[in-house]
């Protein structure tokens, strides 16, 4: 009876994960860390890929605990020394999970490859916004001295040996 207790709470962690990175992409300690989970396409993962992300992570590392202990989880409150190798066990698999991060495929865990999303700062997303431009040119700047491609406008003051200049480029 006590594995059945277990077993609803496994469920409410997938559907917590799978519905907060479909719905608005980021758990709310992701969006506090300024995360996201988007598909290639920096569209929010579909509720499949979302799901299939919470499987991998939530339950993949406690696979062992299920095949050992089976439905009861009171087997574990025995001292044994096989249950200090099953603890390491889930840290081991959440290791590997993140073992094929590198710099190269921007820090994608198995999670990410299986479902093809990505896990990117927020802020990287934002754009910033478009300058006005002026297509204004000063007044008869053809007919002014140039340095190189530059119509030079005015001096803007001497510093030792150099001349400060402001130029207009056509």
């Amino acid at each position: 009876t006590v594995g059945l207790f277990v077993l609803p709470w496994c469920c409410v962690a997938l559907l917590y994960y799978t519905v907060c990175e479909w719905r608005w992409g980021a758990t709310p300690g992701k969006a506090l860390g300024r995360l996201r989970v988007l598909q290639t396409n920096r569209s929010y993962p579909g509720f499949g890929q979302a799901l299939l992300r919470a499987v991998i992570y939530n339950l993949v590392p406690v696979l062992p605990y299920w095949i050992v202990i089976g439905p009861n989880p009171l087997k574990f409150a025995s001292p044994a020394a096989g249950n200090y190798l099953l603890s390491l066990s889930y840290y081991v698999l959440l290791g590997l999970l993140f073992a094929s991060a590198r710099r190269r495929n921007g820090f994608a865990a198995l999670q990410d490859f299986a479902t093809k999303t990505r896990v990117v700062s927020r802020a990287a997303l934002e754009q910033r916004h478009a300058l006005a431009v002026s297509d204004l040119q000063p007044a008869g700047v053809e007919s002014y001295p140039t340095v190189g491609p530059f119509h030079v406008l005015q001096s803007l003051g001497k510093a030792g040996d150099a001349e400060w200049i402001e130029g207009y480029d056509l």
